[in-house]
């Protein structure tokens, strides 16, 4: 039997207006991760039990503090821009940890519980720190149309693969453009309007 459980993690923000047209925040996310186990007993009849022990981490996302702001030049249009600090030097190890074990009368007559034993210890790539900007601009060209356009940098969080591991990542450059509208409910059920935000992002 395997199981993925949800996990839950906090995220603590705050937001400061000095002007109607300038605005700062701050966040902070902790780590979330998936832990995975697989045992297997296999038996083997005459020929012994084969243990297979499997385990790893999974979904990982490491602590995470986001300084934004958010300024509006004129009323229709607002720019906004915040820097990630992403502590990925924090990470565990990637690799999954694999376990082996041989039992039985005869493996143990032949001294094969030891030779056909095996423990997996990969070194941990190192990942580094990284700084993540972002800026992103939306000009509400009417009341019931706005425009957007975004970008980020998301440098590798993999140091150079010179060693004992071959982790690959790639530095990612990403854009994006977007379209908001709103309009009356067309079947007057809620006093608001509705939202259509539709978005396209790219990463090279």
């Amino acid at each position: 039997v395997n199981e993925l459980t949800n996990r839950a993690s906090p995220v603590v923000g705050v937001s400061v207006m000095p002007f109607k047209w300038l605005s700062f925040g701050a966040t902070w996310r902790a780590p979330m991760q998936l832990n995975f186990e697989l045992p297997n007993n296999i038996n083997l009849g005459d020929l012994g039990t084969l243990f297979l022990d499997v385990k790893g981490i999974s979904f990982y996302t490491p602590h995470e503090v986001v300084l934004g702001a958010r300024y509006d030049p004129i009323p229709q249009l607002t720019i906004t821009a915040d820097v990630e600090y992403a502590m990925w030097s924090k990470a565990p190890n990637p690799e999954v940890q694999v376990q082996v074990r041989l039992s039985g009368d005869l493996e143990k007559g032949l001294g094969l519980d030891q030779v056909g034993a095996l423990d997996t210890h990969d070194p941990s790539p190192g990942f580094e720190d990284i700084l993540i900007p972002r800026i992103g601009v939306e000009y509400r060209v009417v009341d019931r149309l706005a425009v957007r356009a975004g970008y980020f940098w998301r440098p590798t969080m993999v140091p150079k693969q010179n060693g004992d591991t071959n982790t690959l990542d790639g530095s990612v450059h990403a854009v994006s453009v977007g379209l908001g509208v709103n309009f009356p409910d067309p079947l007057e059920i809620l006093s608001d309007p509705v939202l259509v935000d539709v978005v396209y992002q790219r990463g090279f």
